[in-house]
Order: structure tokens, then C-alpha cells, then sequence
């Protein structure tokens, strides 16, 4: 009798690991591909090199909520990305001028990268990277005390960005199976990240030469 309690505890056994191999490598086969990156970034904008007029310049901090997409078409040896990105910014409302004037700055931005990351192994935990574009962004000043400047223009520039990934996924795996599995997000990531955009556009065009401070979260589908 103990004899096939023993073969039947063994047998218990070796199904139990056979099951639990078979769900393992269930779970790891429904795992989604990593072909998308979408990121969402606050953004601390410094507009310091616009003239409001011929004797102010800036003096306020822009705000952003900055939204970038990005096709990852090579993942071997790093992430090769191919993407896009705009931004709504605010905080340049009624920036005190001289002669008691007042003027607003409204900017549209439009921008073209291609990006590295350093990521070797799957959810590395410190990911690395660069990205190189260009932008485009669309501005029109206005004011009700006497500065305003009529029409939208435009401002051309190229932008270099480093920043820094910090994988969530790799701290809690099993939230992010289950992220994946309800909705498709393989990777999380805190980011950090520094920007400059400096002018290529015709004379004369507006000076929005700037750098950028971001922070936020990057979702890997």
C-alpha cells in the first residue's frame, strides 16, 4: 500500500512540474512583441532666447505635457527607434513686458527623431539612450496691452536628447504579466531625460533656441 502511495505521490509530482513548465512557457509565449514605444512626459521648457519685443526677452519657465510615439524596428544588439512626438504647452500666459504691457506666447511643436537605447537584455534594469531629430514649432504672440505680433510664425530647429530608463516592470514582474495579459503593455519605465533645440531656421524667424528638463513614465508594447 505504501508502495503506490509513493508511485502515486511521484506521479502527482511530476505532473505538477509538468504543468507548471507548460503554464511558465505559456505565459512567456503569450508575452507581447515589443514593437511600439509610447512615452508621456512632463516637461519644463526654457524659452529664454524669445524676444516679446526689441527690449524684452523671455522671462518665464514654459510647462509642457509632452507625448511621443515610436516604431521600434531593430532590437537586436539595443532598440533602434523611428518616431514622432508633440507636446501642449502652457505657462507662458501674460508675460510682464516694459511700458506695462503684457503678451502670451502660444506654441504648437512638431518633432522627427530617431533613438538608441543601450537595452541588451530584456527589461535591463538602467537603460541609456539618445535620440537626434528635428522640430518644427508654430508660434503666435498675443496681447491686449500693445504686444502683440500679427500671424503665426515659425521657428525650425535640431534637437539632441540623452536620458536615462528605469525599468518598473524588472521590480514587480508579476504586475506586469498582468499588465500585459489585460492590456498589451510589456514594459514599463520611469524616464528622465535632457533636450536641446537649437535654431536652423532663416533670419529673422523666432528664437526658441531652448532646453528641455522631462520626467515621466515610458510604455513598451
Amino acid at each position: 500500500m505504501n508502495k503506490w502511495k509513493a508511485l502515486l505521490g511521484i506521479c502527482g509530482t511530476f505532473f505538477s512540474l509538468q504543468l507548471w513548465g507548460f503554464t511558465t512557457e505559456t505565459a512567456t509565449m503569450m508575452e507581447s512583441p515589443l514593437n511600439f514605444g509610447l512615452d508621456i512626459h512632463y516637461s519644463a521648457v526654457d524659452y529664454r532666447n524669445y524676444a516679446f519685443t526689441d527690449a524684452d526677452t523671455n522671462s518665464q519657465l514654459g510647462h509642457a505635457v509632452h507625448v511621443a510615439f515610436e516604431w521600434l524596428p531593430v532590437k537586436s544588439l539595443g532598440k533602434l527607434g523611428i518616431g514622432f512626438a508633440t507636446a501642449g504647452v502652457f505657462g507662458l500666459s501674460n508675460v510682464p513686458l516694459s511700458g506695462n504691457r503684457y503678451a502670451s506666447l502660444n506654441v504648437l511643436p512638431l518633432e522627427g527623431f530617431l533613438s538608441y537605447r543601450a537595452e541588451y537584455v530584456h527589461q535591463q534594469v538602467l537603460v541609456p539612450y539618445v535620440k537626434a531629430g528635428a522640430s518644427v514649432l508654430w508660434v503666435r504672440q498675443t496681447s491686449e496691452t500693445g504686444a502683440e505680433v500679427p500671424g503665426t510664425r515659425a521657428y525650425y530647429g535640431r534637437d539632441l536628447s540623452l536620458g536615462l530608463e528605469i525599468c518598473l516592470s524588472k521590480i514587480d514582474p508579476e504586475a506586469s504579466r498582468k499588465l500585459d495579459r489585460s492590456v498589451g503593455i510589456n514594459s514599463t519605465y520611469l524616464v528622465v531625460e535632457y533636450t536641446q533645440s537649437r535654431s536652423i531656421g532663416p533670419a529673422g524667424s523666432p528664437n526658441l533656441s531652448h532646453d528641455a528638463y522631462r520626467a515621466g513614465l515610458r510604455f513598451e508594447l
